[in-house]
Order: C-alpha cells, then sequence, then structure tokens
C-alpha cells in the first residue's frame, strides 16, 4: 500500500488533489491517535521515525536550495577491492596468509541520451520568446542527474561545497552552427564527414531513381545538430597525439575536434549508438571556456576551465502542494542547470537562438586551449530547443497575463459565444430583416452557452440541433418536472425541442449517449458493471424468496437424499431399448413428478383479479434496493456501531465491500471532475475560448446526471421500463455525496466529498512557458452574529489543476462565484513555480549594451524569512564597460563609487556575453554577507547579535538566488454571478434525480395464501405420458399483496394466477412453496 493508505491504485485520478488532501487529514488523525496510545503504553517505539536523509516537508510556497545532490555512487568504472588475512589458529609463529581480491564493475548512468520523462520543463518554452537578459534554463525530474558521471575530479577534491556537473547549457545563435553545404559532404570531397553514412537520412529525395552521393549529411533545421553514431564520432576526431612537456593532448591536425575519445578503461563505447553532434568554431569554443580570475579579468590556461559550470548547477526542494499537474507528494526534487550566456544586445527585431545541452566528458582531459579558430569542435547534445530572443519593446509573459485581466473586468469572460457576435446577432432585425422575437430567443440560447450544431437524424436527414457543454456561462437548476425522465434506455428520451424556434435541443442526450459511450470504451468499467448488477439482481430475488418462503431452506441431508431420485431419472433413460423412446413425443418435455404448485391472488375487497406480477416486482425491488446499498457500502468492521447492519457508505478511505463498486464509483466520480470528456463536448465551438483568454464556467448537474444515467444503463437485459438495479447504484452515489468523510472510525473530517461545480479555462502562452503554474484560493469559513465559524474542517480549496493541453489549464472549485466562502482580498492568484523561476540578469527591459545592474536581495541561511522581509533589496550594484574604476551603487544624486565592500572589476564579458565566474559569484557572496551583517532585532531573530547569513564561500546555491528572477503573480477577482441561484453546494449535498420512493409500508400488505395440492402426475418409467389435469380452482378467500394505494383501472389485467416458476429457488430437485405471508420493506 501506497503512503496515500492505497486510495491510489490503477491509473492517475483527476481526483489526485481532492484524494491526496483527504488521506493526508486520514495520516494526520492516524499519527495523533498512535501517539496519544503511545502515551500511555509502550507503543511509543512503535511510531515510525521520519527518514533523515529525506528533505524536509516545507510549507507551501516555500523553497529550499543545494548546492548539488549526488548520488552515492557515480557513473562509469569502479574497482572494488576485497582484503582477508588467514591466521593459522594453533601456530602463532607462521605469518598470516594475506589474500587481495579485486572486481571491476561499472555503474550504467546516461552518457549521451537522455532517458525519456526525465526533462521536466524549459525555459524560455520552444517557440515563445523573451528578452536578452533571460539565462534560459532545464529543469530536470531527477534531482542526481547534473552530478551522476564526473568529469573533474580535482575540482571536486578543491572545493567541497559545490561539485562540477557532467552537463553544461550552451545557447548559439543560427551563424554560429549552421554548417555550409561543402562542410557537410564527406571527407573525401573535403567535408568533415567520414564518407560512409552510418546514419540513413530522413529526406527521400524527389526522384527515386536519383542515387544520393556518399558522405552527404543532413543537418537539422531547427537546432542545427546532425546525427551520428558514435563510430563515425570517433572516426572524425582520431586518436590525438601527447605533448611531452604539458602531457596534454596536442592540436589535432584533422578539421573536427572531438573531446571524447575512447577509452576502454572508463567504459568501452557501443559504436553503434546514434548521438546528436553540433559543430560550433573553436573561436566560440575559447571563448566559452576561457578562465578568469576573483576579479573578472582574463587569464591564459592550456587547459580548459570547467569551475564556471559548478556554480550553474543546483537543486531545488519544492512544495508543490498548489502547483498544477501535482503528484502524490507534496515535496518536489527538481535539478537545475542554467546557462551563463545572453542573448545578442542591441536587438531590434526577434532573433532565434538556439539551446544545447552537451556533455563535458573530455573536456578538461582532451581540449587543449587555446584550439584553432576556424576548426570546428563536435559537442554531444543531449536535449536541444530554440526560442526567440525579443527587443526591449516587444511583449512578453506579464503583458500577456495582464491583457487576461482586462476581460474580467470588462465581463467578456464567461464561456460562449463571443459578445460580438451575440452583438451581431440582436442587431440582425435591423440589417437582414430577421423577425425580433427570433433574433431575441437565439441571441438568449447563445448568452445561455448554447451553439448550433450538424445534427443528423436517425433517417438520414441533416439538420441542426442546439448543443451546450456540461460547462455553463449562467448556472442551471436542477429539473423537478415530472415530464422528466429520471432513467431511460434510449438517449431520444432527453431530447427538448425549442417550439418557438423549432430547433430540437440535443444537450442531454448526447450528454447520455457520452455516457454510455465512454462506460463501454472502458473494459474495467464494464466488466465491473456487469458483475455488479448479476450480484445486484442475484442477491436480491433471492433475500425476496428468503422473506416469502422461510420453511423452504434445504438441509444436508435433504439435498443428499434428492440425488438417489436424480440417479434413478438417469438410469431409467439409459435402460430405454435403442430406438424406443421413454416418453411419447408429446410428453417427453414434460416435468416429471408432481407438478408445481401455483400461488393464485384476490382482491380482498370483491371479485375483482388483480396483477399478481406486481407483487413479485415490489419483492424484488424492495431487495434489490437493499442489495445494492450493501454492496455500495464500506466493510462491516469500518462500522461505527460495530453492527453489521449499519452500513456507511464507501467513500474511498475506508475498505469497500465490492471491489467492483470501487472501481465503478471512482470511475463516476473521475468523469463528474470531466476527466476523458471529449474536448468538443466540453468546448463546443472554438471561439469559446481565443488564444490569452480566461473563461469561467458553472458544471451543469443535469448534463452530468444524464452522462451518468448513460453509463449506469450498459449491461440492462432484465428491466427496459423499471431498471431498480440502476437506480440502486444512484442512490449509492448520494449516499457517498451527503455521508460526511470519516477517515478513521470515530474521527469525522466535517465535511462531506467535494464535488465541483465551477471553474474556470486559461489558454494562454503562460501555460506553455509555466506547465506547473501555481494557484493560491483559500477558503474563507463566514460566521455567524455570535463570531463563531459557520463551517468546519479543512477542506481542499483547488478540486483539481490541471493542464489539459500544452497552453490550456482547467481549474475546478466546489464554491459559487459570489458566494461568502471566498476572500474578498485575494480570491484566486496565479503566480510562476518556484521550481520553474527564470534567471536574467539586468532589468526587466533587458540587457545593456554597456552596463548591467543587479540586485541583491537578502538571503537567510539561519531562519526562516521573516514576514515582511522576503523581497527586500540590499543593494544594487552596477557595473559598467566602459568606467575602469570598478562598481557603482545608483543613487538619487547619481552613481556612487562602493568601497566598502572589495567587488570584482567585471562580472559580465560583453564579447561573449557570458557571465564572468568565480568573479559573480565571489560578488554574490560578499555583498550579501555585508548587507545581512547589518540586519538587527528581525522577527525570528534569538537575540541582536544573531547572524542570519552564515555562507563562508560562493555556492551554486547562492548564486541561484541572485540570478533567479522575481515571481510574478496574477490576482483575479471573481466575475459577478450571471444568475441567482438558491442552491448551496457546501451546505446542501449533490443529489441524482431518482423517482419517487414507492409505498413500502408493511402494515399496507395483506397475506398471499397458497392454492390447494395439484395432483399427482405418474412418474416417467410409466409407458403412458404423464396425465395432466386441468388448472385448479382458485379458492373463494380474498386475500391480496399490493399496497393500499393501488388502482386496478391503471394497469392491464393479467392472468389471474402468478406461476411459482417466476419465485422458485431450486436446488437438487428440491421445490420451495411461498410462505402464507410475506412482507417488504
Amino acid at each position: 500500500m501506497d503512503s496515500t493508505g492505497g486510495l491510489f491504485n490503477g491509473a492517475p485520478s483527476s481526483r489526485v488533489r481532492v484524494l491526496k488532501h483527504i488521506s493526508k487529514q486520514k495520516e494526520a488523525l492516524l499519527k495523533s491517535r498512535v501517539r496519544r496510545v503511545a502515551a500511555f503504553s509502550t507503543a511509543a517505539s512503535q511510531v515510525e521515525d521520519e527518514d533523515p536523509e529525506k528533505p524536509k516537508e516545507l510549507p507551501p510556497n516555500s523553497m529550499q536550495l543545494f548546492s548539488f545532490y549526488a548520488p552515492s555512487l557515480q557513473g562509469g568504472v569502479h574497482e572494488i577491492e576485497v582484503v582477508q588475512d588467514v591466521i593459522h589458529p594453533t601456530d602463532t609463529k607462521q605469518e598470516p596468509l594475506h589474500l587481495v581480491s579485486t572486481q571491476k564493475f561499472n555503474v550504467n548512468t546516461p552518457r549521451f541520451t537522455l532517458p525519456p520523462g526525465i526533462v521536466h520543463s524549459t525555459y524560455p518554452p520552444q517557440g515563445l520568446g523573451d528578452h536578452n537578459n533571460i539565462l534560459p534554463h532545464m529543469v530536470f525530474n531527477d534531482p542526481h542527474l547534473p552530478w551522476e558521471r564526473q568529469v573533474s575530479p580535482d575540482l571536486d577534491k578543491q572545493d567541497t561545497r559545490n561539485k562540477v556537473p557532467w552537463l553544461a547549457l550552451l545557447t548559439f545563435t543560427e551563424d554560429e552552427l549552421k554548417l555550409g553545404p561543402e562542410l557537410l559532404k564527406g571527407k573525401g570531397v573535403g567535408g568533415l564527414f567520414p564518407d560512409k553514412i552510418e546514419v540513413p537520412p530522413k529526406t527521400v529525395p524527389s526522384n527515386p531513381d536519383e542515387k544520393q552521393p556518399d558522405g552527404i549529411r543532413e543537418q537539422n533545421i531547427s537546432t542545427f545538430f546532425v546525427q551520428l553514431t558514435m563510430k563515425e564520432y570517433l572516426e572524425m576526431g582520431g586518436k590525438p597525439t601527447e605533448d611531452p612537456n604539458t602531457k596534454l593532448p596536442t592540436a589535432n591536425p584533422k578539421t573536427v575536434i572531438t573531446p571524447i575519445i575512447e577509452d576502454k578503461e572508463n567504459g568501452a563505447i557501443d559504436g553503434t549508438t546514434q548521438v546528436d553532434v553540433i559543430f560550433p568554431k573553436g573561436s566560440l569554443i575559447n571563448q566559452l571556456l576561457s578562465s578568469y580570475d576573483s576579479q573578472g579579468e582574463k587569464k591564459t590556461t592550456a587547459k580548459s576551465d570547467l569551475s564556471r559550470f559548478k556554480y550553474l548547477a543546483h537543486v531545488r526542494n519544492v512544495n508543490t502542494k498548489d502547483v498544477a499537474n501535482a503528484g502524490l507528494d507534496d515535496n518536489g526534487l527538481f535539478s537545475i542547470i542554467h546557462a551563463h550566456r545572453s542573448g545578442p544586445l542591441n536587438l531590434t527585431s526577434p532573433k532565434p537562438i538556439i539551446v544545447h545541452l552537451i556533455t563535458l566528458e573530455g573536456f578538461e582531459d582532451n581540449l587543449a586551449l587555446p584550439l584553432e579558430e576556424e576548426k570546428r569542435v563536435a559537442l554531444v547534445s543531449l536535449h536541444s530547443w530554440t526560442y526567440l530572443c525579443l527587443p526591449p519593446d516587444e511583449v512578453n509573459f506579464v503583458d500577456s497575463m495582464r491583457s487576461i485581466g482586462f476581460s474580467i473586468e470588462n465581463n467578456t469572460c464567461w464561456l460562449r459565444t463571443p459578445e460580438a457576435v451575440i452583438d451581431k446577432v440582436n442587431k440582425s432585425t435591423k440589417v437582414q430583416n430577421t423577425p425580433a422575437a427570433l433574433a431575441t430567443r437565439l441571441a438568449k440560447r447563445m448568452t445561455d452557452g448554447f451553439c448550433l450544431q450538424r445534427y443528423i437524424l436517425h433517417t438520414g436527414e441533416e439538420t441542426m440541433a442546439f448543443y451546450r457543454s456540461p460547462l455553463t456561462p449562467c448556472f442551471v437548476p436542477p429539473i423537478e418536472e415530472a415530464w422528466w425522465p429520471t432513467q431511460s434506455n434510449f438517449s431520444t428520451d432527453y431530447q427538448v425541442l425549442d417550439k418557438s424556434l423549432g430547433i430540437m435541443d440535443i444537450t442531454y442526450s448526447a450528454a447520455w449517449q457520452l455516457g454510455r459511450t465512454l462506460g463501454i470504451a472502458n473494459q474495467a468499467f464494464t466488466a465491473a458493471l456487469v458483475r455488479l448488477r448479476t450480484s445486484i439482481q442475484t442477491t436480491g430475488r433471492r433475500e425476496a424468496l428468503k422473506k416469502v418462503a422461510p420453511q423452504s431452506a434445504n438441509s444436508k441431508t435433504d439435498t443428499l437424499a434428492s440425488v438417489s431420485k436424480s440417479v434413478d431419472v438417469v438410469s431409467a433413460l439409459a435402460a430405454a431399448s435403442t430406438g424406443k423412446e421413454s416418453h411419447p413425443p408429446a410428453g417427453r418435455h414434460s416435468i416429471a413428478g408432481p407438478r408445481k404448485p401455483v400461488v393464485f391472488l384476490d382482491k380482498s375487497a370483491g371479485n375483482d383479479k388483480v396483477p399478481s406480477k406486481l407483487v413479485l416486482k415490489s419483492f424484488t425491488q424492495s431487495h434489490i434496493s437493499l442489495a445494492a446499498e450493501a454492496v455500495g457500502s464500506a466493510h462491516p468492521d469500518q462500522s461505527l456501531s460495530g453492527d453489521d447492519e449499519v452500513l456507511i457508505p464507501f467513500n474511498e478511505l475506508n475498505v469497500p465491500k465490492s471491489s467492483d463498486w470501487h472501481l465503478v464509483q471512482s470511475w463516476i466520480l473521475d468523469n463528474m471532475f470531466l476527466k476523458n470528456i471529449p474536448a468538443h463536448y466540453l468546448i463546443p465551438d472554438p471561439s469559446y475560448l481565443p488564444p490569452e483568454s480566461i473563461r469561467f464556467f458553472y458544471i451543469d448537474n443535469n448534463w452530468m446526471d444524464a452522462f451518468i444515467d448513460g453509463a449506469l444503463s450498459i449491461g440492462n437485459h432484465l428491466d427496459r421500463a423499471d431498471d431498480a438495479v440502476r437506480q440502486g447504484l444512484k442512490n449509492n452515489l448520494n449516499r457517498y455525496f451527503k455521508t460526511e468523510l470519516d477517515p478513521v472510525v470515530g474521527s469525522k473530517l466535517n465535511y462531506r466529498p467535494q464535488i465541483p461545480c465551477f471553474g474556470f479555462l486559461l489558454r494562454s502562452s503562460v501555460v506553455r512557458a509555466f506547465p506547473d503554474l501555481q494557484i493560491h484560493a483559500p477558503w474563507f469559513k463566514p460566521k455567524d452574529d455570535k463570531g463563531e465559524a459557520l463551517l468546519h474542517g479543512e477542506r481542499e480549496p483547488v478540486l483539481r489543476f490541471e493542464t489539459i493541453d500544452k497552453d490550456t489549464l482547467l481549474c475546478l472549485f466546489d464554491r459559487m462565484p459570489g458566494s461568502k466562502y471566498w476572500e474578498e482580498s485575494m480570491q484566486i492568484t496565479l503566480s510562476q513555480p518556484p521550481h520553474q523561476q527564470c534567471f536574467s540578469l539586468g532589468g526587466q527591459d533587458g540587457l545593456d549594451s554597456d552596463q548591467v545592474a543587479v540586485s541583491f536581495q537578502s538571503t537567510y541561511t539561519t531562519i526562516d524569512n521573516p514576514v515582511g522581509e522576503r523581497y527586500d533589496t540590499l543593494r544594487t550594484v552596477k557595473w559598467s564597460r566602459i568606467d575602469p574604476k570598478g562598481p557603482h551603487e545608483p543613487s538619487e544624486k547619481g552613481d556612487k563609487l562602493i568601497t566598502d565592500v572589495s567587488l570584482p572589476k567585471a562580472v559580465f564579458d560583453w564579447t561573449s556575453r557570458c557571465v564572468i565566474f568565480p568573479a559573480f559569484a565571489e560578488a554574490s557572496q560578499k555583498v550579501i554577507a555585508h548587507g545581512m551583517a547589518a540586519k538587527k532585532h528581525l522577527p525570528g531573530a534569538a537575540s541582536s547579535s544573531t547572524k542570519f547569513f552564515d555562507e563562508p564561500a560562493p555556492t551554486s546555491a547562492l548564486t541561484a538566488t541572485v540570478l533567479t528572477s522575481r515571481i510574478a503573480k496574477m490576482k483575479v477577482n471573481l466575475p459577478p454571478a450571471t444568475t441567482e441561484f438558491k442552491w448551496d453546494p457546501v451546505t446542501t449535498p449533490r443529489s441524482i434525480r431518482l423517482p419517487p420512493p414507492s409505498d413500502s409500508d408493511p402494515s399496507t400488505w395483506i397475506p398471499i395464501k397458497t392454492s390447494p395440492k395439484p395432483p399427482v402426475i405418474p412418474p416417467p418409467n410409466k409407458p403412458s405420458p404423464p396425465a395432466h389435469t386441468s388448472t385448479p380452482v382458485p379458492p373463494k378467500t380474498k386475500p391480496t399483496g399490493l399496497p393500499s394505494s393501488y388502482n386496478p383501472d391503471a394497469v392491464r389485467p393479467p392472468s389471474p394466477f402468478l406461476s411459482l416458476s417466476s419465485l422458485q429457488y431450486t436446488l437438487s430437485c428440491q421445490v420451495f412453496i411461498l410462505s402464507p405471508y410475506c412482507y417488504t420493506n
């Protein structure tokens, strides 16, 4: 069982937020109970301790950074040595036998390709754009990935607070990676590549007879990589020679430099492995790998300097409770790698930037600097994407969110036909001479969320019909009219004709048909429902029979005795002569032995015959309802009273009595949360949800009722007119809706199951950029006149928050807009998630070509951020390209030279557009340490001498906090309710409409009497066929078994006899007789 108590078995549920919330409450209740018991017993030793190695669970909106999170054993070839000394037991003078055994083994980790699903997100996302001060980054689901391989053992030993990753993120422009046609040829004709192609090109020649020349490669048109095999890659580089003086590899005489060479000691390379390779020039690699001192000045080295990369990777521990697509665990560990090169400066138009995640394997050992400028360096890329670098005046994501907010202010934010189209319909009376009544009615339909759809009748004729999705722009009250069906076997029963327009409304008909279609498509649901129907029907009829025939139970002795009679009958058949029949043809199908007794019914007040089938129907329906209630309940040991007769509904926190009902209920509830419902049913017209928009909606309960009725109609082969099993299953759902959650026996959560009734859809490029958008919509608990809370229990504020498409977000609540359960000051807040914050250098408008300003914020390493101090700016430092004096601090009177802190002269290289390390990291540590030392008497401090920052050296985590941009938030005030509604989903439980209950008072039922004993029929071993006598005459007594409100004129008169064959229960040829009295409840 998982940590959630077994709630999440099978496919992921759309209700994961709700289930996770109540499971955590259940876990808290269990822990508190164990602790209370442990305080008075020896059970304290049984309380589980938390794993000390696991990062602590953070409160919402919190984040914890680590400089690295390396695995205990890194990838590559390792050697294990076992030493054993054997000593003679008696001869102490004999020297011990020293035994040594070594064994090499390889730890497999990603090397040239990434495993699927490991990339969580990238920023800027593919195809979108941002300003040139943005430093692209990647987020990985595996916190160990950047440190699973080791590329610089010496640097790792020198700095224990940081560790060099084996991956790096580099940015390029198109001209820096694109290869000319002459370079894509084979080396035999002056190109870069081997003449023999191992990876066939993807482009098919226009002329099939035309042969593709050998050695011509294809370069990806988006990110400009060339796909090769590792055999081709190693062949391009050759084997460099070693300089006897420096012990470093000499310059490669070939035109391509490959950092990765074949080294069997560190693991053989599979030559068939396909890799993506980019080919930047050596001059660019010299700039990207140049070494700088602590003052930011460039220095010459003969070895590639990888020290900058240890500041470009870190790990974040984030509370993911309020983010979209959150998993089962609220704690999310993500590793992050960001680039150190900005976009082009002085842009006047958008320019594409290419980002590659490369491996640093072999850089330190096989790249001798400086590289020849015109030579190409073959870098293995593990992931790549492109984005647009925008000039300062272009619209970015913040502007997009502002435009979305304007639609709420203008009240054009409801999910329906655009207001411009509705206005056009209203004005059509003047332009197109449309009748005013017709235009008004059609505009009203469109305002209510309806649209016209193509509709094909059963006869094949094509027409149009109204359709409205379950997501409506106005509240739809439940339909209470008697003519509205509570169940149906055909979707046409749910069609409604608009008489004023002469157009059929197929909204609920389509919902019924969709429920049935999706149910049949789900094999597990259909199989479970059929098993439930069989079980309930069988149990209901059997229990009804027990009520009317309690004396007919067979004992074991009677059952065994009847077996001998069966053997005699079979023997008589075997003894018949060949070619002769043991029974004449006219009677060979007759039942051997005495005829079955029959039961008859009369009305007690007269001689009129009454329909006896209604008695059977009342018996079976009553017990079918009881059987359905039993299968929809929890296991008997979950009952508070300990009585098996007390049934509590299964609520996914207790143990189900029927696993089939667990599956059926979960499937229905998932669809009530809009899981797997096709998009064109939710958004019937694309104009309802245009790009860069937010649309609010209500959920139509009538639509969902029709959907559920269609799904539960599957497998109904017995009761076509009145499906008692279906009504019993619906009643189980109603019991679940109205019963308070009880996760632990005797410990209620004080609220009912949460069912969505309101929500919104957000379609924006912001969703694509930040797929894990964070939402904050707290519950507000109103109070009465005495100041006491009207509601109790901690409800989940957001029921579903999930990206249903790359740029579309769905959010569901169980509160109506305009209700008293929303906070007035902050109703809904959308913000960037902490692990998807972007990294930037400089101001919001981008980098300047002459200067860069960095704002250093308060950073706390000994206590949590005090309230109100989270975004406190300690200091802003400006570095100028042309001022050699050093950094300045901007002020109202002008820039002032910084003298109280020793800072490097430069932190940014304007030539290569790279952040200079370690200068930037050391400047961050010095400025923050100096500023935090001046803080006194902050909340949470033990005394005035408390140190709030104790980092003695720069780390990647500290650098990330400085480069991380501030989180952008959008506060959404809900639009006013479009209609008034009396239903409060918080205080009034959700209910599926059922037919009114029948008369079930036992006092209104009268005894049923049996008929006289019928004549005996001759046994089958006699030569003559069994003689059939006439039907026995009913006695003159007039008992009945119908309700007192029964109207005999309202039904068709049936046969005056009720055959026992419809109620009999046969076991080993034993026939049960009806009881003289029967009651139903």
